[in-house]
């Protein structure tokens, strides 16, 4: 989309106003937020002709801003329009409350843009009677609505009908420090176990989008190894409380609650299998980390709704070598932990990626992984389709048994079914 100048006058607002086919307005290089999306297409000025330089829906990459000053770009310009979404973004990072409902998913880049701004929570760990500080949203077919408005100064006391819908509970991800003091408070006036394990879960949730966010962080990954741990003790002290920690809808797909939840089934199988306590800590660190080169992943693919094309398939598949990558940059990692890694989309057949490993040349870690990982996405919705029971899920791993270790499969098929019947074998 090139077009040329006309005119360029200045605006009341002290915006430059460039006069093309349309209007568009200069703004602030140092304003755009590193790794925030952009709720509105960017533009630059090169010679006398107008080009796209990101377009809506893009995260504006890490040190962005430096790079394009080097190379001489400082005027930037967005179209006249999106002034109003440009001063909100200013302010809260896209869109504040008055024209949140202008957002219909149904839209590519809108989409791409909640998964990241949005972060998924279980409403099951907010207690009737205590106070939140952030805004609770639900988000029902392809609409974000406003469910709870609080704040600091005016704070909102839960009260359970609020929360009982048949949508999911988002809140923005720039109050995800609120909702970890609220944890915090909550667990320490908490004395139901069933509760404490949803909140540890919800916790590991918040670390694992943080280490998402920033892979090389070595304070993150402590954190996330710390996670790991709470949720191992609270599987080997109460077995019961696996199905507190697998027992909440996933009404759409997120990486960090699905990386929690590989975890989470990985060391339930672990357990049951009768693994080591060393072998398990390895196995649920791993487990969480298995997905971490998506981290790497573009947006555009990570978060589309719509089926990967064979080319973005193909970039997806690069997130394995990408997560060791990773793994490499941190020197206090077991060894041990890179195998869930480097092997869950491994199949004993040699048909998997990204080595095409067969047989014993997967270790038992790499086995486990694969089976959960494959179970965890199968039963989360997906916008292009529906989540499956466990029971279709199982059944769907059951009949590739040239792909996964079916003693395995057996083991985990008896751990599900244990936990208060969470599988129906019906």
């Amino acid at each position: 989309m090139n077009q040329y100048i006309l005119s360029i006058e200045m605006s009341k607002t002290n915006y430059k106003i460039i006069k093309f086919k349309d209007d568009y307005i200069q703004i602030d290089l140092d304003k755009l937020k590193s790794g925030v999306v952009l709720p509105f297409d960017i533009y630059v000025k090169d010679l006398n002709i107008i080009k796209y330089l990101y377009n809506k829906g893009t995260i504006f990459p890490e040190n962005a801003g430096d790079y394009l000053k080097k190379r001489g770009i400082r005027d930037i310009f967005i179209l006249s329009k999106d002034l109003e979404t440009y001063e909100d973004y200013l302010r809260n990072g896209y869109l504040n409350d008055s024209n949140l409902n202008k957002i219909n998913l149904v839209s590519e880049k809108d989409y791409r843009y909640f998964k990241v701004q949005f972060h998924q929570i279980n409403s099951s760990v907010f207690i009737p009677g205590t106070e939140i500080y952030f805004n609770l949203y639900l988000f029902e077919k392809t609409r974000i609505k406003i469910l709870v408005k609080a704040s600091k100064t005016e704070p909102y006391k839960i009260q359970e009908e609020a929360l009982i819908n048949t949508g999911e509970i988002l809140i923005n991800k720039n109050d995800l420090i609120y909702y970890q003091e609220y944890l915090d408070s909550v667990s320490n006036i908490q004395s139901d176990d069933s509760i404490k394990a949803r909140i540890v879960k919800e916790a590991s949730k918040i670390v694992v989008r943080e280490l998402f966010d920033n892979p090389r962080s070595g304070e993150i990954l402590t954190k996330t190894f710390d996670s790991v741990n709470k949720i191992i003790n609270y599987i080997i002290n109460n077995n019961e409380t696996l199905y507190d920690l697998l027992n909440i809808k996933n009404h759409d797909y997120y990486t960090y609650t699905h990386s929690v939840n590989v975890s989470v089934l990985a060391i339930g199988l672990g357990i049951a299998m009768g693994l080591k306590k060393h072998e398990i800590d390895t196995l649920g660190f791993g487990a969480i980390l298995h997905d971490i080169g998506k981290s790497l992943i573009p947006s555009e693919i990570l978060n589309k709704r719509e089926r990967l094309s064979d080319e973005e398939y193909m970039i997806m598949q690069t997130h394995v070598n990408k997560g060791e990558d990773i793994l490499n940059c941190h020197r206090n990692i077991p060894e041990e932990a890179f195998i869930p890694v480097s092997q869950h989309h491994e199949k004993l057949s040699g048909k998997g990626y990204p080595r095409g490993l067969n047989g014993d040349k997967i270790s038992l870690t790499g086995r486990i992984t694969a089976i959960v990982d494959c179970y965890d996405a199968l039963t989360t919705q997906r916008p292009y389709r529906k989540a499956l029971t466990p029971f279709e899920a199982l059944k769907i791993i059951e009949k590739e048994s040239e792909n996964y270790d079916y003693n395995i499969l057996k083991n985990f098929i008896l751990m599900l079914g244990n936990v208060k019947n969470y599988v129906c074998l019906k």
